[in-house]
């Protein structure tokens, strides 16, 4: 065995050990949204198919988020997007899943016999204030609300969407 061999063998395997590290990391944040820690679109589809028997799917919109990171800034914004996601993870565990959905939404993945309960949950998480911090350093209130859309009695996760975002676009009067 030669020197320059070994230390070729070493550096081979010392490479594929850090590839195979940012595989996965790289695999985690394929699935995961960076600001709240959630899973994304395409976690919420890997959730869909782990849950067993019949589920549903809630959509969240967030009401008045937008005119709360408008008015104090987007560092603001993502701290209540945080609280948010911290209060629905409660809300619907550990009976289903959550994920961000995208921008001020989420979207939560339900047994179908919980369905009533969960959307109760997650309204009363919504109906507490939020202590933010303020742009002159002093913390403030700040009170949001939520609409839903369901999609439930579907077979596949692609149909459950269809049916919430319909429902949810009507609750947002569109």
């Amino acid at each position: 065995f030669s020197p320059l061999l070994a230390i070729a063998l070493i550096a081979t395997m010392l490479i594929a050990v850090n590839l195979r590290r940012r595989v996965v990391v790289l695999r985690e944040e394929a699935r995961h949204d960076p600001l709240t820690g959630l899973p994304n679109r395409r976690g919420l589809a890997a959730a869909w198919d782990a849950m067993p028997g019949e589920k549903a799917l809630l959509l969240i919109d967030l009401v008045g988020f937008k005119a709360v990171n408008d008015a104090h800034g987007h560092v603001v914004g993502d701290r209540l997007l945080q609280q948010v996601s911290g209060r629905l993870v409660a809300a619907v565990s550990p009976h289903g899943a959550l994920a961000r959905w995208g921008g001020d939404e989420f979207a939560a993945i339900v047994r179908a016999d919980r369905l009533e309960k969960q959307r109760e949950l997650i309204a009363a998480a919504q109906t507490m204030p939020y202590l933010l911090p303020g742009p002159d350093g002093v913390d403030m209130h700040v009170r949001i609300g939520a609409r839903f859309g369901e999609g439930h009695g579907k077979p596949t996760l692609d149909a459950a969407i269809a049916m919430a975002d319909a429902g949810l676009m009507a609750a947002k009067g569109g």
